[in-house]
């Protein structure tokens, strides 16, 4: 067992960074399962532990370590309700026409630390549209297989997490974010922020 706490860690600037992103719902400590990990070509010659996620909610691996690391951070996932209009569509053109490089470069391999998120719609169980982001793990022709990142609202059954399919033609828009922390992409989303606070105001 591995306990965590984040309240204990020594007061650095990585404390005091880590603290100000958390959201307010963190648990902030946590207990993870732990086990002997099968030692593979490449591990230092030592004891390895992996950590366990069988008590975890979720379908699969990938859901289960998502739950748990909503927990242990907190998660905030708002949606928001925007019809595309012109200037939005004008962005999202913009984007796909930069798919066919992203797609070259992504398996080309990118660099540690650095993953290319793409935005597709999702049919809701009243026959809309929900838009979310995928992290891509495998982008093989027009088929795009990647990981789930937000937490669906209108769709029972999908979790942030899962393993989803999509296909190039769907996509909406892109965010890569490079290893050195710099980002690329996402205008559609800036667009969308300034029309929702527009609605507000």
């Amino acid at each position: 067992m591995l306990s965590l706490n984040i309240e204990m860690l020594n007061d650095t600037r990585f404390k005091q960074q880590l603290t100000a992103s958390l959201y307010e719902n963190a648990l902030l400590q946590f207990d993870l399962a732990t086990s002997e990990a099968q030692w593979f070509e490449g591990d230092p010659y030592n004891l390895l532990l992996e950590i366990r996620f069988d008590d975890r909610p979720g379908h699969n691996l990938s859901e289960k370590q998502e739950n748990l690391l909503s927990e242990l951070f907190g998660w905030e996932d708002n949606i928001t309700y925007i019809k595309h209009n012109r200037e939005i569509e004008e962005a999202s053109a913009r984007a796909r026409q930069k798919l066919e490089s992203l797609k070259q470069d992504f398996n080309t391999g990118l660099e540690p630390g650095e993953y290319i998120l793409l935005k597709a719609p999702f049919t809701t169980d009243d026959g809309g549209n929900e838009w979310m982001w995928v992290e891509v793990l495998v982008w093989q022709g027009s088929t795009i297989n990647g990981l789930l990142k937000n937490e669906p609202y209108h769709i029972k059954g999908l979790k942030a997490g899962a393993e989803v399919e999509i296909s190039q033609s769907d996509v909406f828009d892109y965010l890569r974010q490079f290893a050195d922390g710099r980002s690329e992409g996402n205008e559609t989303g800036e667009l969308i922020m300034k029309y929702q606070s527009a609605k507000k105001n």
